[in-house]
């Protein structure tokens, strides 16, 4: 019996659904073990960051190849014949080659850092934190 397209697709999608509530559900289950938890955690990132670097950065390269050479001609008029090699990862104008989307892959990095650092020190202030900032404060007023 073969099974068509649609129904392979609706069929893997339900499976993927199942599968992400039940991942997403463990984490209750495992709640005794934070140290399980955080190397999941850890892996997890990693996925992410690999899959990121290896298929991302490299469609945006090429799409942004793409947008440079479709612009560079369109502003050209033929006036000027640039050969430019296809194999260039980044543009940044006639004569010079500015990695563009690897720096914004950067920004962009850095960025989510900054974020989970700011939010990691809101959400782990310890009381005694809080305690010592007053005290501190108390004793220079």
């Amino acid at each position: 019996m073969a099974l068509s397209t649609a129904t392979i697709k609706v069929v893997t999608t339900i499976a993927i659904f199942v599968l992400t509530l039940l991942a997403s559900l463990l984490p209750y289950k495992l709640r005794a073990s934070k140290r399980f938890l955080s190397i999941c955690n850890v892996l997890a990132g990693g996925i992410f960051l690999g899959a990121g670097l290896c298929h991302l950065l490299a469609d945006s390269v090429e799409q942004f190849n793409e947008y440079y050479e479709d612009e560079h001609h369109h502003h050209d008029d033929d006036d000027h014949d640039h050969d430019h090699d296809p194999q260039q990862l980044t543009h940044g104008g006639d004569d010079s080659h500015f990695p563009w989307p690897f720096v914004m892959m950067g920004i962009g990095f850095l960025a989510t850092l900054f974020v989970e650092l700011i939010a990691h020190q809101l959400t782990h202030k310890t009381p005694s934190d809080d305690k010592k900032n007053e005290t501190v404060q108390n004793s220079q007023t």
